[in-house]
């Protein structure tokens, strides 16, 4: 039976709740006593709550660990006077001898002395906390009342939930990996700590044979099972976001609806030592599909551009959108720190990949504080490598609100595509049709060769990426999240400090692509430009078809950041941007959004807006291909970034940021190298022929 009470419309007093749970329980025939029992004794908390669960059905969900409990009758109100005990006419229970009584309701308390039972809607069983613990003659004298069983208010720890490891495949005799397992405790406070799983919590843990098994994990008085598969050597894949210690990197997290897909030399599904070579498209539905083949982060050495890497890639079954697996990495910017170079200066930008635990490998930790600052000028540098933070479990900084092993990010920039039919076919956005939402006749892809999205304002790009796949926690790309897909890029498994091509067409194409420092644009298509093209592939963050593409030219991207300077552009723009009416500006701190704290107060402007976003001030941010990458910020078209980027901080009107550029930047030999991957401006959140956006996933 489950009860289900409400107050303010139809509400009831509190003694007629208490009557009607004494009257269920007098029906029920279990005015059962039970004493108060400490540890040691052999009834334990389970068994008790256990024993109301069976008898009446009332209790249920109650949130007992191993701790000192007390039990407190519950009365009618006769049953009140006959024991000395009153109730108000306000639902107060008044009773001599106990200092407070608490009841919890959804895991938020409430103190009876203070709050009336009208002033409460009760949806559940009500739980009463007696905080004087040795209060025992109170219980016993009464002891032939019916009771619920609650925790002594006393005891600390309210809630504990444990996460399994990540891994869930195992092949024969391999070692438990702990990776991404930990205990998380919230006490009465509400404060929560979070401690590392260990290997004496999990019982019945085996990869001695071939097949499916389920462990135990336990603490306190907690236990989850922990399912997992063991196969043999050749069956072996990792597809988890776990720890791939074959390849050091977190395996990509493939979900349902996901399928690996990579690039071969052969319809074999063969890859080729030269990467250039690899351009057959091999699906996981393929019968030659090679799990070994699927990716392969390869760390370059010395300076030239090598493109060797072959970062991991999925395709939505649903749609045939394509996704770029960036995994957890700590980085380290080892010169031209908080410096705007000129566009050929090759820039330094050091990756580490780590797993949910920070640690490559090892037992090596990497920073989640910035570590210090050396050298000046062109040789400034960080001391260490610090955890990107949109891998971290800190909102603030443009994290999620847990420990991410990666991010799945869209590897084209987004198109619409329109039903015509059962057939989905291309469209083409125009000032008419684009600032629209998507429905059962119109969705959002990523996908090449094809028209991009324009014309759609930074609300309607919000709603149609947090719409695009709840499952897979889809939403508008952060500017966190632009920062790691550029210094994942910038690095040595990516263009080892190289700059990349551009998209330059101004017919604004998915996928085509021009050399760096190409010094025109043009509103023609050739094969080689294409995203499978010779020339085509050097727009992307690999230089091969495995990286992510149109982050150079092409539109510039509105991602989900702005600073929070109270402009009416911004608090109409985000309100909306809702999640089943939610008003994202004014909850500002949610996961899907970053923001940034405004300059001076009075005196707010591009420049003072940049330096609060440093990471030298206790308002600045990092990781996002700002600050750490530009020297200054006087305009909107300041190029002091990186590759001589645009370096313009949002300010007043222009409160949203948009990153890379638009080919209609790129439009001569001078203004080429304004676009590219560490480009960044603001804009004013409305809908425009050179704006778009990009979808990103953390299942």
């Amino acid at each position: 039976m489950k009860l289900d009470f409400r107050s303010k419309k139809g509400a009831i007093s509190l003694f007629a709740l208490l009557s009607m749970l004494f009257f269920l329980v007098f029906l029920l025939g279990i005015f059962t006593t039970i004493s108060i029992r400490d540890r040691t004794q052999t009834e334990t908390l389970t068994e008790i709550r256990e024993i109301y669960k069976q008898k009446a059905e009332l209790i249920y969900d109650l949130r007992i660990a191993d701790q000192d409990y007390a039990i407190i009758p519950i009365y009618t109100r006769d049953q009140l006077a006959a024991v000395g005990k009153k109730a108000d006419d306000t639902g107060k229970i008044v009773a001599s001898g106990t200092k407070n009584i608490y009841w919890d309701i959804n895991g938020k308390v409430y103190n009876l002395s203070n709050v009336g039972v009208n002033d409460i809607e009760i949806k559940t069983p009500i739980y009463l906390y007696n905080k004087d613990s040795n209060d025992t003659e109170l219980i016993d004298k009464y002891a032939g009342l019916p009771k619920i069983i609650v925790l002594d208010a006393t005891a600390s720890i309210l809630n504990v939930v444990i996460t399994p490891p990540q891994r869930k495949l195992y092949t024969v005799g391999e070692g438990l990996i702990l990776a991404g397992g930990r205990i998380t405790i919230t006490y009465r406070d509400k404060s929560v700590e979070i401690e590392p799983l260990t290997a004496d919590m999990i019982t019945g843990f085996t990869t001695s044979t071939i097949g499916d098994y389920v462990a135990k994990i336990k603490y306190e008085n907690v236990t989850v099972d922990y399912a997992y598969k063991v196969v043999a050597a050749s069956d072996f894949y990792l597809a988890d976001g776990s720890w791939d210690a074959g390849r050091g990197v977190n395996s990509p997290r493939l979900v349902d609806g996901m399928i690996a897909v990579y690039w071969a030399s052969n319809t074999n599904g063969d890859i080729s030592s030269t990467p250039s070579n690899n351009t057959v498209e091999i699906t996981q539905n393929n019968a030659n599909f090679k799990w070994a083949n699927w990716y392969d982060y390869v760390a370059q050495t010395g300076t030239a551009d090598g493109r060797t890497s072959r970062w991991a890639n999925a395709k939505m079954e649903a749609d045939g959108s394509y996704w770029v697996w960036i995994p957890r990495f700590a980085y380290r910017i080892t010169a031209l720190l908080h410096n705007g170079p000129a566009a050929t200066t090759r820039v330094q930008m050091n990756v580490i990949f780590i797993d949910v635990d920070n640690i490559n490998g090892a037992t090596k930790y990497y920073s989640t504080p910035y570590p210090s600052i050396s050298g000046s000028g062109t040789t400034m540098a960080m001391s260490a490598n610090l955890v990107h933070p949109a891998f971290s479990a800190d909102i603030t900084k443009g994290g999620w609100d847990y420990d991410l092993p990666g991010i799945w990010v869209a590897k084209f920039v987004m198109s619409m595509e329109s039903l015509s039919g059962s057939t989905w076919n291309a469209t083409t956005t125009t000032s008419s049709n684009g600032n629209v939402t998507t429905d059962a006749a119109k969705r959002v892809v990523s996908k090449p060769g094809v028209a991009i999205w324009r014309y759609i304002n930074i609300g309607n790009m919000y709603t149609n990426s947090y719409n695009y796949d709840r499952t897979k926690e889809s939403h508008l790309m952060k500017n966190s999240e632009w920062g790691a897909a550029a210094y994942l890029t910038a690095s040595q498994y990516g263009r080892n400090g190289n700059r990349t091509g551009l998209n330059n067409t101004t017919g604004y194409i998915t996928g085509y692509g021009a050399a760096a420092g190409t010094a025109s644009t043009t509103n023609t298509t050739t094969a080689a430009n294409l995203w499978n093209g010779t020339t085509g592939r050097q727009m992307n963050s690999t230089g091969n078809m495995y990286g992510i593409y149109d982050m150079s030219g092409g539109v510039s991207e509105a991602v989900a950041s702005f600073v929070d300077n109270g402009h009416a552009n911004l608090t109409h723009a985000v309100t909306a941007i809702t999640s089943g009416g939610v008003n994202l500006y004014n909850n500002k701190d949610s996961k899907y959004i970053m923001y940034y704290s405004k300059g001076t107060a009075n005196t707010e402007s591009i420049t003072s807006n940049y330096t609060a976003s440093g990471y030298n001030v206790s308002t600045g941010k990092w990781g996002d291909a700002i600050y750490e990458t530009s020297s200054e910020s006087t305009s909107n078209t300041t190029i002091k970034s990186w590759f001589a980027n645009f370096s313009g901080f949002p300010a007043s009107a222009d409160a949203f940021i948009m990153r890379g550029g638009s080919a209609g930047d790129a439009s001569n030999a001078t203004n080429s190298a304004r676009v590219g991957i560490f480009a960044f401006q603001g804009f004013n959140g409305s809908y425009n022929a050179t704006v778009g956006y990009r979808v990103v996933l953390c299942p």
